[in-house]
């Protein structure tokens, strides 16, 4: 289920700052470079280019390396979630909980185990 959700997010299809340096290189056009460096870097392309010149660059990128500049999302250098703190030890759950021993017929009613119904 986790594994599906995650799936669903489509992070593969967000290019890495280091994937992204590399696709510079296969702009030749400097203004297509220096448009596709500003996204790179998450500047607003509105301030330097009107919206006939974004949609103009924007078409010419994405034929050459397949990235849509206004519908793709920037690739960003550090996760704005930290990871770590959630896969922490503390907050590992325990595969049962602590009174299961106390009340084994209650954790395990519909579990479909021999002599374990709930009363």
């Amino acid at each position: 289920m986790f594994l599906a959700e995650l799936d669903a997010l489509g992070l593969e299809r967000v290019p890495s700052i280091a994937h992204g340096l590399r696709l510079l290189d296969d702009l030749t056009d400097s203004k297509l470079r220096a448009t596709f460096f500003m996204w790179l870097h998450g500047e607003d392309l509105s301030a330097y280019h009107e919206r006939q010149t974004r949609a103009a660059r924007r078409k010419e990128i994405k034929a050459v390396i397949g990235i849509d500049i206004l519908l793709d999302q920037v690739p960003t250098p550090k996760s704005a979630v930290d990871i770590e703190s959630i896969f922490c030890e503390d907050r590992i759950l325990l595969d049962r909980p602590e009174w299961i021993e106390q009340y084994p017929a209650l954790y395990y009613a519909g579990e479909g185990l021999p002599g374990l119904e709930a009363p």
